[in-house]
């Protein structure tokens, strides 16, 4: 907002997941239309289409481990875990739910062929499976995303990430700084340390072509700072660290509850202070921000 970008928002019911969410990202999928924004930033499953639309853009994702990717899904989406005869969050009902995954897939053609195997979520929304000409292997497939898209961020690395990004989009120090909206350590039972060896062997397995994704890109990642200079990267991490530090201390903890969050009632026809509004954005979740940006650009028509 700040250097006054036009972003493409959902059309559709989903506020957050672009085209849906099954789909390939695709023409009608945002609002406003084709050409008429700067930035794509939302849940969405790559296509070539993007690079019609944005042809001279900077592609940016993020992913995770597999081992913390199915963990996560397991606390965050529980319900859908309930549906399958899961009762409890524990690394037992954990074991029985995911001994039931039929299959090792090699490029899912579809969110659910992905979704309901638990395999390989990350390799089918970066479009591995929709590369032209297609890549007969996964190592194939991952060295090309490594170069098709500019930056790939790691959860497990996120402060070097962020500086990476901060740095490639000539970013000041506070355009990067975000809080939680939750803490939700108290509803996560156990973590990836907590699991059997047979139990992450199992889970590697079924998610391979993830794991070979993270490892090319963790490796790519390591490069970038390489090039960036370990030391500037070191001091730079530091400064994020405190410029949080801080934030927090001017905005106070985030909320304790359940690892599902709702959009906070805000009310806009009341004027809010500098500090308000700072606050309010740097804890908005990806449903928050985008009610805030429809709220805003609405006053502004």
């Amino acid at each position: 907002m700040k250097k006054n970008l036009t972003i493409g928002l959902s059309t559709g019911e989903d506020p957050v997941m672009l085209c849906g969410g099954r789909d390939g990202f695709h023409r009608g999928c945002t609002d406003p239309p084709d050409g008429q924004y700067d930035v794509l930033a939302s849940h969405n499953n790559w296509s070539p289409y993007v690079d019609k639309v944005l042809p001279i853009a900077s592609k940016v994702t993020v992913i995770r481990h597999p081992l913390n990717q199915v963990v996560s899904h397991f606390h965050y989406f529980f319900h859908q875990w309930h549906r399958m005869g899961v009762k409890e969050r524990t690394v037992e009902q954990f074991e029985r739910a995911l001994l039931k995954i039929r299959g090792n897939k090699i490029f899912p053609e579809s969110q659910g062929e992905s979704m309901k195997n638990f395999i390989s979520q990350n390799t089918f929304d970066l479009g591995l499976s929709r590369i032209q000409p297609p890549k007969s292997t996964i190592e194939e497939a991952a060295d090309w995303a490594t170069d098709y898209y500019d930056l790939i961020l790691l959860t497990e690395r996120f402060e070097e990430s962020i500086i990476l990004l901060k740095d490639m989009w000539n970013l000041e120090l506070e355009d990067v700084v975000a809080l939680k909206a939750k803490d939700n350590a108290a509803a996560k039972t156990f973590g990836v340390a907590d699991l059997p060896k047979n139990l992450t062997d199992f889970i590697l397995e079924k998610n391979h072509l993830d794991l070979v994704l993270y490892e090319a890109a963790n490796a790519e990642l390591d490069r970038k700072i390489e090039l960036f200079g370990k030391e500037k990267m070191e001091a730079e991490v530091e400064a994020l660290k405190n410029a949080k530090k801080e934030a927090e201390e001017r905005c106070g903890k985030p909320d304790l509850g359940s690892t599902q969050s709702k959009a906070p009632s805000v009310d806009h026809r009341r004027e809010l202070t500098v500090d308000d509004e700072l606050c309010q954005l740097l804890r908005f979740n990806g449903l928050e921000f985008t009610e805030y940006l429809k709220a805003k650009r609405k006053q502004n028509n």
